[in-house]
């Protein structure tokens, strides 16, 4: 640890930072790397956009400048960004103080020819010209190293590999099953690039005694799935008459997906592209086999334990599992005598478990946090920042007081026609005798702000005969705040015990409304 007086203060950015979720797995590995720190130097602030964790240092905002604004951005020492698909969290990579160090940790992007989102791929890659902002990036794999420095980061910001770490790391060796159905398992979205599709057609070409011998299970949410490749998924199950062979467990929590790999046999990866490819560390962390295609970062993770075929070749992969399962399907499974084909030459099924428990060590918790740690140290030691960011205080204000006028206000359409306009130069002008026989009773809306937390009062300058109802919601109508206005209520107070934000205004009319001419509403901080 470098010499500091205090503390070192860390934050850290992603997207969704969630249970049942890789990249919130990842995330929390590098949270409880830095908290597990031998000498507990290290406070760490995770911002995102959206969590399920109930941790008092997760900051769930909804706007940049709720970010640049928090003490926790201001004051850390370092800023670590998950790099991935694109967040438009990862711009506060541009406002990072000239004090403070900012590192990304990419972690890959699925190419376009795998996904259904063009427009969200184009964004992300544009997004990625954020990385450029930041001191050091780091790769989760010698894929994602390469994909980097041909993407244009300088040699001297690319700061190589850290791998990623996996929870899953089971407290004693789990006992795979002396006889039955051999398990196997495949993990992952399901999405084009990871090939469940190939899986079934390999499946399908296997001798029907040989099918009757095995049993997969897929993890993977089917909510999220696109509907017509799910479709296309069950159709291929249905025409090979695989239902009662393949099994879909949905999204797991980590205690149960634990429990799937130790049942497993083998891990059945056949994924087209794969920025790292987690399931494979987690599945030898379990003692399983692992047979994947030979794209991307997939046989460098396997490290040559494993059974690498061709991508897209399907017989490949069916003469592969049909080795396996025959391999396994023997007296030599119970003493774990049965010789296992791998990349590395063949190995008893004892042999092989012990492998590739001792070679996912290198993925677990324990390695990792030492490498993360000893990342973010040696950026410390570093020379001071060079790079050129912004400055927040030109973008962003702690603003303490909001004028919205009337041209500033969105009228409701229907009082938009001509007939029944009521919009006037510098006021919103109704009145029942002319508009009354409009069923609609919301009059304007809007404009969105944030608004930060603090005592507000509202001033209405308007003229009023009767009463209207002034309503104060939030991000797309939440309810915040409503207050009856008269003509003897032209001002009130209400508390945002949070930040509010796309706060709006609406007005709806009543029917004690008679008549109002509207120039404007401040907001203005009182507390």
């Amino acid at each position: 640890m470098t010499d500091h007086n205090r503390s070192l203060r860390v934050a850290i950015y992603t997207g969704n930072y969630n249970t049942r979720d890789g990249v919130g797995r990842v995330v929390r590995q590098k949270v409880d790397a830095l908290r597990a720190a031998p000498d507990g130097g290290w406070q760490v602030t995770v911002f995102c956009q959206e969590s399920n964790i109930d941790d008092p240092d997760v900051r769930v905002r909804g706007g940049l400048s709720q970010v640049v604004n928090d003490p926790a951005f201001r004051e850390a020492d370092i800023h670590v960004f998950h790099g991935g698909w694109t967040y438009w969290l990862l711009e506060a990579l541009l406002f990072v103080p000239p004090t403070a160090k900012a590192m990304v940790h990419y972690e890959g992007l699925t190419p376009p020819e795998f996904l259904n989102d063009p427009a969200g791929y184009l964004a992300t890659w544009k997004h990625r010209l954020v990385f450029h902002k930041a001191d050091i990036v780091l790769a989760s794999s010698p894929y994602n190293a390469r994909e980097m420095a041909e993407f244009g980061i300088a040699p001297g910001r690319l700061g190589g590999v850290l791998t990623l770490a996996t929870t899953l790391m089971p407290r004693t060796p789990p006992a795979k099953a002396a006889g039955g159905p051999v398990n196997l398992l495949q993990v992952g979205r399901l999405v084009p690039n990871k090939g469940t599709p190939d899986l079934i057609a390999a499946l399908a070409m296997l001798h029907p005694a040989l099918r009757g011998r095995l049993h997969l299970k897929i993890v993977g949410s089917r909510e999220a799935a696109d509907r017509d490749y799910l479709a296309a998924i069950d159709a291929a199950i249905a025409e090979h008459r695989l239902g009662d062979t393949i099994e879909f467990t949905g999204m797991v929590e980590d205690d149960r997906l634990s429990k799937l790999y130790a049942e497993a046999d083998a891990l059945l990866q056949p994924s087209y592209h794969e920025g790292f490819g987690l399931p494979v560390p987690e599945a030898y962390a379990h003692g399983c086999h692992v047979i994947a295609y030979d794209n991307s970062n997939l046989p460098d993770v396997a490290g040559g334990l494993g059974r690498i075929v061709p991508t897209g070749d399907i017989a490949a992969l069916s003469a592969a599992i049909a080795e396996f399962v025959e391999a396994l399907d023997s007296q030599g499974r119970a003493d774990g005598s049965a010789a296992i084909q791998t990349d590395s030459g063949p190995k008893s099924w004892r042999q092989l478990q012990e492998d590739v428990r001792a070679y996912a060590e290198r993925y677990s918790s324990a390695a990792f946090g030492p490498a993360f740690r000893g990342a973010l140290e040696n950026l410390l030691r570093a020379p001071p920042s060079t790079v050129s960011r912004l400055n927040p205080a030109q973008f962003f204000e702690d603003r303490r007081s909001f004028t919205i006028r009337q041209a500033d206000l969105t009228i409701k359409d229907v009082y938009d026609k001509p007939e029944l306009a009521v919009r006037q130069n510098r006021s919103i002008e109704y009145r029942r005798e002319r508009h009354g026989g409009v069923s609609e009773t919301l009059l304007f809306y809007g404009p969105y702000s944030d608004l930060p937390a603090g005592r507000w009062q509202v001033q209405v300058d308007a003229d009023l005969e009767g009463e209207c109802l002034l309503r104060l919601t939030r991000n797309c109508g939440t309810f915040v705040h409503e207050e009856r206005l008269s003509p003897g209520l032209p001002a009130f107070e209400f508390e945002a015990r949070e930040d509010l934000v796309q706060f709006e205004t609406t007005l709806f009319l009543l029917p004690e409304t008679r008549a109002i001419s509207l120039r404007g509403i401040q907001l203005k901080r009182v507390d």
